[in-house]
């Protein structure tokens, strides 16, 4: 492969990583894990070296942009605690990227009849922990 079709495979996938993160990124609010006074108040219940032993337990994830550490809103219940189906999805996907783990919640189901999966974090956690072993396994041919 010539130098100059590299560079352009090279540059496409970086402008489809920056749209794939963009979309990651605007479809919640991200807090920065080292400002404590972006956090509002309903993730207040914690302090934030109890948040750090949270993120190293798995029982929550944050991605990386820029240098900062992000954790997302919709990893938080009305109450300010963190859900328990965040561990159970970080249990599930050990493997992969946080960001692997962000795009999928981001991502439109057909499992979840084209919901995301976080839209449902907080309603039916059973369903998305169901959806996300279907992705896992993938498709089954008959």
């Amino acid at each position: 492969m010539m130098s100059a079709e590299r560079n352009d495979i090279k540059e496409r996938k970086a402008e489809l990583e920056a749209v794939a993160l963009q979309s990651i990124l605007s479809g919640t609010i991200w807090y920065d894990v080292e400002d404590a006074s972006a956090c509002p108040e309903r993730c207040g219940t914690f302090n934030w070296p109890q948040l750090l032993e949270l993120l190293n337990g798995p029982q929550l994830f944050s991605i990386k942009v820029n240098g900062r550490e992000l954790i997302p809103d919709y990893a938080f219940d009305s109450e300010g605690r963190v859900m328990p189906v965040i561990g159970e999805l970080l249990r599930l996907f050990p493997e992969s990227s946080t960001l692997r783990l962000a795009a999928w919640l981001e991502s439109t189901n057909s499992n979840l009849d084209g919901l995301r999966p976080r839209e449902l974090l907080p309603v039916q956690p059973d369903l998305v922990t169901s959806a996300a072993k279907a992705h896992l396994i993938g498709p089954l041919h008959g």
